[in-house]
């Protein structure tokens, strides 16, 4: 669902004719990169191109945890959970992963290396990458988990959208990514004013009799907490949980 939706909204901003370029802001393996890359190549257009934007390292060992509370046990909301997965890839798998789909063009597909609140500054790398183009967004896409990542990249990038651009969050269903959105939207008040929209879940956790989850958590645990009680036949709170909060969703610039 998540892959469909963004290609639609790729092609919505290429139709309506919004001004700009696309942006990923947290790349891993490059798979919505290459996505993107492929619905400009599907339409011929050449107009546009697409910043790959990630340090490439993971998310840091040291990172600030303050606020990142991804928690799946209701019991105790506040317990705050250690990133069990840094998603760490290097560039040469984006570049890999764009050669196997023939697409592999490193002026329509533009690496931006570098930690965000460092490389999306002014002056920084991708004012660099960009070279003689001017830095206008019609489709940002964000994918780094954390709170203070997300808020760099909506901090820094916000005046570089187009009027009728679009903002794809990824991990909705993480607290602190839904927290630095709020707080976002709070701050920038009537440019970005219409609603946040959901994007279908693409993750379905189905526990068997033996408390054993078929998908995703293969072992029925996510950050050491049991997703599957042995006694049921079916999804249990965690299901819900991933309803409710929607594991991506998106919202424009208005004004």
């Amino acid at each position: 669902a998540q892959l469909v939706m963004t290609a639609t909204l790729a092609v919505q901003q290429i139709e309506r004719g919004i001004p700009g370029d696309f942006i990923e802001a947290g790349v891993w393996r490059g798979g919505n990169t290459v996505l993107l890359s492929g619905v400009l190549a599907s339409r011929s257009d050449d107009s546009r191109v697409v910043y790959a934007a990630d340090s490439f390292k993971g998310i840091p060992e040291d990172y600030e945890l303050e606020g990142d509370i991804n928690n799946f046990d209701s019991k105790n909301p506040n317990v705050k959970v250690k990133w069990s997965n840094r998603y760490v890839a290097g560039e040469g798998e984006l570049k890999k992963n764009l050669r196997r789909v023939g697409l592999y063009d490193m002026d329509l597909t533009r690496i931006v290396k570098g930690f965000f609140n460092e490389s999306f500054a002014p002056g920084g790398e991708l004012d660099r990458v960009a070279k003689e183009r001017p830095v206008v967004l019609s489709l940002v896409r964000l994918d780094s988990d954390a709170f203070q990542s997300i808020k760099d990249s909506l901090d820094l990038l916000w005046d570089r959208i187009s009027v009728g651009g679009v903002v794809i969050v990824d991990d909705f269903h993480i607290p602190a990514v839904r927290r630095a959105v709020k707080e976002f939207r709070s701050r920038v008040g009537k440019e970005a004013a219409g609603p946040v929209l959901p994007i279908g879940s693409d993750y379905r956790i189905v526990c068997n009799a033996r408390g054993r989850s078929s998908v995703w958590a293969r072992k029925g645990l996510i950050n050491g907490k049991l997703v599957c009680d042995p006694s049921m036949n079916g999804p249990i709170e965690l299901m819900a949980f991933l309803e409710v909060y929607p594991t991506s969703a998106f919202f424009y610039k208005l004004t």
